[in-house]
């Protein structure tokens, strides 16, 4: 299930919850029913979203940072500052991005899901960044991600 916010669409997980359950976490008997927990770090929705919110956070992380570096020390290179911040914001974007198996049916759902020109921009954003740093093989699997949302638009 989708909630969609503009041309955002941020995934509701509904989980049906059983009361005895809830009890059981009050009870002072030793033997307690094991629960399940999911780690959204590694699903595949997760992953892309980071990636989305990184890569459009760019421009505002930037400004923040050259205006709080000139006021910390108005000798510095804000210019070199900038790009060694770019390429932790887009190095850290990637990890997540990396993530993705565009073969596993779960992930390309996913990517299908989110499929959408906001990624499409990321992704174009991305590639163009690591064109700059010669890093060819991070934008050959970005490249392979941007032909798979473009199919999915």
């Amino acid at each position: 299930m989708l909630w969609v916010l503009g041309e955002i669409q941020v995934p509701i997980f509904i989980v049906e919850m059983d009361i005895n359950q809830i009890f059981d976490l009050f009870s002072s008997d030793e033997e307690r029913v094991e629960s399940t927990y999911v780690n959204f770090d590694e699903h595949p929705y997760y992953n892309i979203g980071m990636f989305k919110k990184l890569i459009l956070n760019n421009t505002n992380y930037n400004f923040n940072l050259s205006l709080s570096l000139q006021q910390e020390n108005p000798n510095w290179d804000i210019d070199d500052i900038i790009d060694m911040g770019e390429n932790i914001l887009f190095n850290r974007a990637y990890s997540f991005i990396n993530k993705l198996d565009i073969n596993d049916p779960i992930h390309s759902e996913t990517l299908n899901t989110f499929a959408d020109t906001i990624l499409l921009k990321c992704l174009v954003t991305s590639i163009k960044h690591y064109e700059l740093l010669e890093e060819f093989e991070k934008c050959a699997f970005l490249l392979n991600i941007k032909n798979y949302v473009v199919e999915c638009i």
